[in-house]
């Protein structure tokens, strides 16, 4: 899945690769600071609510590479998207949504 930079991120990129019996690993490039007290939120879209998939912080060059477990029970993913939330994370998304990417 290709996630394309948001309002907030315009040059962020990101590719996930999700796989039921793997998990799902995300690479991103290009990603803001995060102010303090604030992390980045991966978000797998589904036909229902969004489900959180896990927490990551960027490098100091804006790069990350994460590799989330994929929740048990989890419908196939209409998509995925990123946001920024409090430390420690939230059970749903409530920050700015800075990359995107529909599931094909």
């Amino acid at each position: 899945i290709d996630l394309a930079g948001q309002q907030g991120a315009p040059r962020a990129l990101a590719r996930a690769f999700w796989s039921r019996a793997q998990g799902l690993v995300l690479t991103a490039t290009r990603l803001p600071d995060l102010p303090r007290g604030r992390t980045y939120q991966l978000w797998v879209l589904t036909s229902g609510a969004p489900v959180s998939a896990g927490l990551f912080q960027p490098d100091a060059s804006g790069g990350a590479t994460a590799v989330f477990d994929t929740p048990v029970g989890l419908p196939a993913p209409t998509g995925l998207a990123v946001s920024i939330e409090p430390e420690g994370g939230v059970p749903a998304p409530t920050g700015d949504i800075v990359l995107v990417g529909k599931a094909e």
